[in-house]
């Protein structure tokens, strides 16, 4: 029948495009695994002894490379925003994980120079920043209209936040058995024969599937400087940058912190991991509510789950660190599952690569000043309580400030 005809035309390009976001999504999601944010940033407080103790370092240096890692990021993220947008996912997201799995190898050749600390973090940071959200952004919010929270929430947040947990356990006992420098160049060398022929193979963009002659639709947006110099954005990507930069001072320095208050090792590793395995219920939830609550308030609801989890870890002792650190790990996730999705309902499609760029460039400046912040606190005070109760503080102003954030000005579906 010619109705039936029409039907079953209608619904061959829907299931095939949903089929290609599918396998978009878990390219993007296997890149992240073995990602910046999972092996270096999340394991970083397991690599954070062992290494400053060979060099001799106070607790502030080796923390500087998180630091270093966010400062390349705002300074290169907004260009390699426009590189993505001219060139499309695809001709750069491999070219950036080779360079980040040679940058994390060559964290295994320190000497303790501070001068090829900082050298080698910016190499790994620029192929990070390219292999980064940026690009897994653009590809699920080009994929993705009805459901866009949700499927940023569970790509950026969620698979991050399981990764890290399984990481953080390999890592200990990798470095347990063969030390910190082969821990780096095993993580380096698995990192780059998985990640690089998965975005060869699996990583498409929405557009990548037009016919030939076919026009794109132009996408509504606010220009990128306009959207980065704005009350919105300083407000709302702000919050979220200062936010993670406290919830990442206390998870960095939390081994060592437990260790000073006589909680074993293995009970802070595990509770590390229950960090990270509390982190996909974050933006499970979080972009199920996002996509169904039309406001950016619920920032405030995200950032206050970190207060409680701080407070948890401060006042109850040892009887606090395993729920508190969960809270910690939802909070975490939450708000960076929310940033790109903020982006996006705030200013739209047509620049949103290099707007995204700016907005990790904050988060990831945020993630690496609050462990160095931490470490000065610790060397100056002689301990955590106080450096830690100022990252509560701070992230308690911070949902007050949620409070604050003004309604979306873009839909969640983009005109087509």
């Amino acid at each position: 029948m010619p109705g039936t005809g029409m039907s079953t035309a209608g619904l061959a390009p829907e299931t095939s495009r949903s089929r290609a976001a599918l396998v978009s999504a878990i390219g993007c999601a296997i890149c992240l695994v073995f990602g910046l944010i999972p092996l270096f940033m999340g394991a970083f407080p397991l690599f954070l002894q062992p290494v400053s103790s060979s060099f001799g370092w106070g607790l502030s240096v080796f923390p500087q490379s998180p630091m270093i890692v966010g400062l390349t990021a705002a300074a290169t993220g907004p260009w390699i925003g426009r590189l993505v947008d001219r060139y499309g996912v695809r001709r750069v997201l491999a070219p950036g994980l080779a360079i980040w799995c040679a940058g994390f190898f060559a964290l295994s050749l320190m000497n303790g120079s501070i001068a090829q600390l900082y050298l080698v973090t910016i190499f790994m940071a620029v192929g990070g920043t390219i292999a980064g959200p940026i690009s897994y952004a653009k590809v699920v919010n080009g994929w993705f209209g009805r459901n866009r929270g949700l499927a940023l929430g569970l790509v950026l947040g969620g698979v991050p936040a399981v990764a890290t947990a399984i990481a953080v356990q390999v890592t200990q006992g990798l470095i347990d058995a063969h030390g910190w420098r082969a821990t780096f160049r095993i993580l380096a060398i698995v990192a780059a024969v998985v990640t690089i022929p998965a975005a060869l193979l699996l990583v498409r963009e929405a557009s990548d599937g037009s016919a030939p002659g076919q026009t794109i639709p132009e996408l509504d947006g606010v220009p990128a400087k306009e959207a980065v110099l704005s009350r919105d954005f300083i407000l709302a990507i702000g919050s979220c940058g200062l936010a993670v930069g406290a919830l990442m001072a206390v998870t960095a320095h939390f081994i060592g912190w437990m260790a000073e208050r006589g909680v074993s090792k293995e009970t802070a590793t595990f509770a590390l991991s229950l960090y990270s395995l509390a982190g996909p219920l974050g933006p499970l939830l979080g972009g199920l509510l996002v996509d169904r609550v039309q406001t950016p308030r619920i920032f405030a609801i995200f950032s206050a789950l970190g207060v409680i989890g701080m407070a948890l870890l401060l006042g109850l002792g040892g009887a606090g660190v395993l729920p508190g650190m969960a809270l910690l790990g939802l909070a975490f996730s939450s708000i960076n599952g929310l940033a790109p999705y903020l982006v996006s309902r705030y200013f739209g499609m047509a620049s949103a690569s290099e707007i995204l760029g700016a907005t990790f460039a904050v988060l990831t400046i945020g993630m690496g000043a609050g462990p160095v912040l931490m470490g000065l606190g610790h060397d100056l005070t002689g301990g955590y309580s106080q450096p830690i109760g100022a990252a509560m503080a701070l992230l308690l102003g911070c949902t007050i400030l949620g409070l604050l954030f003004r309604p979306y000005r873009f839909a969640a579906i983009p005109r087509q």
